[in-house]
């Protein structure tokens, strides 16, 4: 249909109100003023080592984190420790503060929450974050090889062809067992992070490498509550097949387990 010219600029002026209009509708400004429980959890990282960081929400809904190597980490943290408590329809979590310096503007415009993610359940995460496409079939027998040569000194990660399209598959993404209760663990780039009992017991690792044949190993591992140091911990992976996943622990090769690989760190609060 074409339009008479004098009624075109009245259509174009309509559908920018309509599109400002639907832009408010899904976001919230707000004049920065935090509570006086918000404010109390950021005066108590004070004393806290290391880096720190504290996130907050309109609504009330604030997390806080400490002790990690790299301010970056602890704004992940907080962020992801406030959207648990967030309510759905209103402001998302923003950084408001990092090692004690408040780092938010005066005014900030946030996304209206649609969607909350609690941490950790394979189904609730594999529906809000999606399962990871694609496929890769590893060699058993060969990466519990790997493992016995691991264990009695050798590196493997120099001896064996890296696996890059295994590695690529689990970056950035979680692998849990169907029990939550079990095992969940996030591979991101400068972490790994791994739960065990639905999320008491947390390990962190700084490192994590891929063979070829399908054995995956973290290193560097710490208890996040005690700082207990924990050694190399391995993984076999049999086979991904667009997010079903099918993988052993490598000190129990015989026992396969099922699980999922979600698109997303499911071992942390989200929110969109």
């Amino acid at each position: 249909m074409t339009f008479p010219t004098f009624l075109r600029p009245l259509i174009v002026s309509a559908c920018l109100a309509a599109s400002a209009l639907q832009a408010h509708a899904d976001t919230v400004t707000w004049t920065v003023a935090p509570t006086a429980k918000q404010q109390a959890a950021a005066a108590e990282l004070t004393s806290k080592k290391k880096h720190t960081a504290i996130s907050i929400a309109p609504d009330g809904a604030w997390g806080r984190s400490w002790g990690y190597d790299s301010a970056e980490l602890a704004k992940t943290s907080s962020l992801a420790f406030c959207r648990k408590n967030l309510k759905k329809g209103r402001g998302d979590c923003f950084v408001y503060a990092v090692n004690g310096k408040v780092v938010a503007p005066k005014q900030v415009t946030l996304t209206k929450v649609t969607q909350v993610y609690v941490p950790t359940h394979s189904r609730k995460a594999s529906a809000f974050f999606g399962l990871v496409s694609g496929s890769y079939k590893g060699n058993p027998a060969k990466a519990l090889e790997q493992f016995e040569a691991l264990k009695a000194g050798t590196d493997v990660s120099v001896t064996e062809r890296k696996g890059k399209a295994l590695e690529a598959l689990l970056r950035d993404h979680s692998l849990m067992s169907k029990d939550p209760r079990v095992f969940a663990q996030f591979f991101g780039s400068d972490r790994v992070e791994r739960h065990n009992k639905g999320g008491k017991l947390r390990i962190e690792y700084t490192g994590w490498m891929a063979t070829e044949a399908g054995l995956v190993c973290t290193y560097n591992g710490a208890y996040k509550s005690t700082g207990k140091r924990v050694g190399t911990s391995c993984l076999i992976v049999h086979s991904f097949e667009n997010g079903k996943a099918r993988y052993a622990y490598a000190t129990q090769p015989k026992t396969i387990r099922n699980g999922l690989l979600v698109a997303g760190d499911a071992l942390r609060g989200a929110a969109k």
